[in-house]
């Protein structure tokens, strides 16, 4: 993996820890390798021949600097194929590494705090999670700079009649779903197919039942190229309800009793990025999180304990035989406020405060390996 000079390794001393990520036990989840000290590999050419070489859907390198407190570190952070400015369960796993690995012995640490692409963002253990607050989500306009029609409530316009034809958006929602080789008929029809960001942007595709979720994959990925080269967001996120009835018995897991029952199950296809489909996906989850807040439980606007929520699980990774479990987190909140994008305006408290929407995702950590390069 590493250039030689007179028999002896440039990355003398760089070492490596692999955990997996939203794992419930060892061997599940997302794999991950965190790289301890990046500075022992200033080359980003070479960090990413590294990351190719662990082959992992993502590896991190990090980076104590300057002035940096306890639990502070610039994370750069690689698919096989390219560097990405945030991703979810490289954020969490290399946290993990942090609090128990590099900083082990500091006491009464519980926060890590990473320097990312999209800006600082804080990771915090609760027992055995590790819950990542993600930056305030965007709900992106549609391709080409032409806005998604608003929605005032959760069911998506209905298909147009006139003679002018489908709308941009109709046509998006038949092209994303027949580029995933589905129908109309497998998505669900009360929920909206939209771009959601929260530093990294997906495609959020609504779908029926857990049998058309097994069912898609992307048919043809330089057709898949071609229509994401166009829209915000390149990777696609595909989520059903979930009923543990649906699976198989080789699809059933013993994880499935050791923590709260999933709601969801969902697959991610990264394919614009090197990663064909993603055991679990946090950056993608919090986006959904997002998604969920807005456009299922309660509807836009609406305010409150009832329809904010602090755990929702989904469970990612059956397809690939790592199954995963991912708890979300949204609420609203008073503070800054942000954009939600495609010219929605914030929601106010009774009180008249304008509120933000704040999303998180928490999981478990387990370590596999650890090593050194040479």
């Amino acid at each position: 993996m590493a250039h030689r000079s007179s028999g002896v390794s440039v990355y003398a001393g760089a070492k490596y820890v692999v955990v997996d990520v939203f794992a419930r036990s060892k061997y599940n989840g997302n794999q991950l390798a965190v790289v301890t000290d990046g500075r022992l590999i200033p080359s980003s050419a070479d960090q990413q021949s590294i990351a190719k070489e662990f082959n992992y859907p993502e590896s991190t390198f990090l980076f104590k600097e300057k002035g940096h407190q306890k639990g502070e570190y610039k994370i750069r952070i690689y698919t096989p194929v390219a560097e990405l400015p945030f991703a979810g369960h490289p954020l969490v796993g290399s946290a993990w590494v942090v609090l128990n690995v590099l900083e082990k012995d500091v006491v009464g640490l519980d926060k890590v705090t990473f320097h990312t692409g999209v800006g600082p963002l804080t990771i915090t253990r609760d027992g055995r999670m590790l819950w990542l607050k993600a930056a305030p989500p965007r709900f992106i306009s549609d391709q080409k700079g032409e806005g998604m029609p608003e929605f005032s409530s959760i069911r998506p316009p209905q298909l147009s009649s006139s003679k002018a034809g489908p709308s941009l958006y109709e046509k998006n929602r038949s092209t994303v779903l027949a580029l995933l080789g589905l129908g109309e008929e497998d998505a669900d029809p009360s929920l909206p197919l939209v771009q959601v960001t929260c530093g990294l942007p997906y495609w959020i595709i609504p779908l029926k039942d857990r049998a058309a979720l097994m069912r898609a994959s992307v048919q043809n990925v330089q057709k898949a190229f071609q229509f994401v080269e166009s829209s915000e967001a390149k990777m696609f996120y595909l989520w059903c309800p979930y009923t543990s009835a649906d699976e198989s018995q080789e699809e059933s897991h013993a994880e499935d009793s050791q923590g709260e029952i999933p709601q969801y199950e969902s697959r991610m296809f990264g394919h614009f990025f090197g990663v064909p489909e993603d055991p679990a996906t946090g950056s993608a989850n919090v986006a959904f999180a997002a998604y969920l807040r807005k456009y299922v439980c309660g509807g836009e606007g609406m305010l409150g304990p009832s329809v904010d929520f602090q755990s929702r699980v989904v469970k990612q990774g059956v397809p690939t035989r790592r199954p995963s479990y991912l708890h979300l987190r949204a609420w609203w909140s008073k503070g800054t406020v942000s954009e939600l994008g495609d010219g929605q305006q914030q929601p106010e408290a009774c009180d008249g405060t304008e509120q933000t929407m704040e999303v998180s995702v928490g999981g478990e950590v387990v370590q596999t390996l650890q090593g050194s390069l040479s």
